[in-house]
């Protein structure tokens, strides 16, 4: 382990870190392809283990609708690692939405129990790094944590930075360090839908005709924390869901021809949702007042209720 940390400092240290992303998709998809006859199965499946947070940063939905604080029930974790490790996934595994994982007093638990089920997978956690201590870290990583993504928000705490600089070190190879206001300057923020205000708007994906083309799914599966696989994470009013992964296995939701023909609509460029026709990717950069944004969220909570209730209903038949 220690090896294969090193190897990966050296590499993110010495190669531009979109290479490596493009290295590691090509190879993960060409694995998929081979294990699902699908190369853009998800290279991610995140799990929100709970879903409050400490911050409340203005560039996140939270702003407009702050979620209830909840914690997965621990058997429902158990069943969606078991069914993590019933397609022998080799991928990311990560355990967030809008939420800060290492809030959850068994984050290292539920990390040993995803390898316990997939010891091939990846565990990630994405955090924003207040809580992180010597001691935590060490738990996360006898547990089998693969690496650490920490995203500096501001305002940052007093010691913030000498303290995170300090566990890499303590733990080579394991961290990566980011800026959500260098990442805004640089490349751009996702506002969801105009939902949030931030000075950069990602830029969308395209297809070679110019049109604009979502591929959001092959990155990542959403799990909410009552095992429900949602649309994505731009959907952050948990409206749109394929299956329940408590109910259901993967591939067959991943499968359903609901769910199938979604994903072609999207990296064709077509938005059926109003969640998707809001999204970055298929609009302009809106700017909506507070009362407006509230309003969108409301619609998309009343649209999602009938769709999750007829893909369940596709899952089960199928």
């Amino acid at each position: 382990m220690k090896l294969k940390h090193k190897a990966v400092k050296l590499l993110t240290r010495y190669v531009p870190r979109e290479l490596l992303r493009k290295v590691y998709a090509s190879y993960i998809a060409g694995v998929h392809q081979i294990k699902y006859g699908d190369s853009t199965f998800p290279r991610i499946i995140t799990i929100e283990i709970n879903s409050h947070c400490n911050r409340a940063c203005t560039y996140c939905p939270n702003v407009v609708a702050p979620q209830t604080a909840k914690l997965i029930n621990p058997a429902d974790f158990e069943i969606i690692a078991q069914r993590i490790g019933a397609i022998k996934y080799t991928g990311v595994v990560d355990f967030i939405f809008f939420s800060e994982p290492t809030l959850h007093k068994r984050l290292a638990e539920y990390v040993s129990i995803v390898k316990k089920y997939a010891p091939g997978c990846l565990p990630r956690i994405s955090t924003n790094g207040d809580f992180l201590t010597s001691e935590s870290v060490k738990s996360y990583v006898d547990a089998g944590l693969d690496r650490v993504y920490v995203m500096r928000h501001v305002p940052t705490p007093d010691g913030w930075v000498e303290r995170v600089q300090k566990l890499a070190l303590e733990f080579p190879g394991i961290f990566t360090v980011m800026d959500i206001e260098e990442l805004e300057k640089s490349i751009g923020l996702n506002n969801y839908g105009g939902v949030v205000d931030i000075q950069k708007v990602l830029d969308g994906g395209k297809n070679p005709d110019g049109s604009p083309s979502c591929k959001v799914h092959q990155h990542i599966a959403q799990i909410t924390v009552t095992g429900d696989w949602n649309l994505c994470c731009t959907d952050f009013a948990k409206t749109y869901k394929f299956g329940n992964l408590i109910e259901t296995d993967i591939l067959t939701i991943w499968r359903s021809k609901r769910f199938t023909q979604m994903r072609a609509d999207l990296r064709a460029g077509k938005a059926i949702l109003q969640v998707c026709k809001d999204c970055f990717i298929f609009s302009n950069n809106k700017k909506w007042t507070e009362e407006q944004k509230l309003k969108t969220y409301n619609e998309q909570l009343l649209a999602g209720e009938s769709f999750a209730t007829e893909s369940r209903a596709e899952v089960r038949k199928d």
